[in-house]
């Protein structure tokens, strides 16, 4: 049940319209609520956080993720 992410800055430094930043705590509480799922669907869970985050702001750096699940 152990999982891993691993992740570039632009997944936790992703700023929405006013300029807060995504972070590793949404990060985390994401992965926890979704820990009991696949590695594809703690990703898109991932994504999908990532993108109501930050809303229609756009990107201000490239972001490169990969979700292991042991």
């Amino acid at each position: 049940g152990s999982v891993l992410v691993l992740y570039t800055d632009g997944v936790s430094e992703a700023e929405n319209e006013r300029r807060d930043q995504f972070e590793t705590d949404r990060l985390a509480a994401v992965v926890r609520e979704h820990k009991d799922e696949s590695a594809t669907a703690i990703h898109d869970a991932i994504r999908e956080a990532l993108s109501n985050f930050v809303g229609k702001t756009p990107a201000n750096d490239d972001s490169t993720m990969v979700v292991l699940k042991f």
